[in-house]
């Protein structure tokens, strides 16, 4: 994609850019360029041009999404309607690789249910926010912590336990329970939904 052809052009200048920031540091006191090795890992996000960006309420958690689909899903469990506070969640599922802490990720609080629901969240507003998916190596997202954007709900899972005034998405691919999950990171991955 021209993100990533982008992304691998700025590796390039940016490793020549270090080399020279090597050399310059001695024979100038410091840097004549504005580019530091700790900070290359925000030139290449900011560099692709399919970034979401999320935060908490009172902003002490920010963080990135690198070439988010936009396809989220809305859980009708009780712990998801408890968690959020109303008759489903969205939420959407990101590889590991693809989320970048801005800050706060100190300032996170975690709690797990013994079924393995996890809940993360704010230490100092409370609200929810990413958290690892179970041993995967894929973060779950809370979508109303992110920027608006152009998302679409494919999915609407548990609809044997949504509210009774709960409505679902129309459009959506209906679940009665939890698909494989597999299967699931799978099916919200693709970008062919109708």
């Amino acid at each position: 994609s021209q993100s990533w052809t982008s992304l691998r052009s700025a590796i390039f200048v940016v490793s020549l850019r270090s080399s020279y920031h090597k050399n310059c540091s001695a024979a100038f006191g410091r840097c004549r360029w504005a580019l530091c090795k700790t900070r290359i890992e925000d030139i290449f996000y900011k560099l692709c041009e399919c970034i979401m960006k999320g935060s908490c309420l009172c902003g002490d958690i920010e963080y990135e999404i690198l070439d988010f689909n936009g396809n989220v899903y809305q859980c009708h469990c009780s712990l998801c309607r408890k968690q959020g506070g109303s008759f489903s969640n969205t939420g959407a599922i990101v590889e590991k690789s693809k989320l970048r802490w801005i800050s706060g990720h100190d300032k996170l609080n975690t709690w797990i249910k013994d079924s393995g629901f996890t809940s993360s969240f704010c230490k100092r507003c409370g609200s929810v926010a990413p958290n690892l998916l179970r041993d995967l190596d894929y973060y779950w997202i809370p979508v109303g912590s992110l920027e608006d954007g152009n998302f679409k709900i494919v999915a609407s899972i548990y609809l044997d336990s949504k509210a009774s005034w709960a409505t679902v998405a129309p459009e959506s691919r209906l679940f009665e329970s939890m698909p494989s999950v597999t299967e699931f990171i799978n099916y919200l991955d693709t970008n062919q939904h109708g």
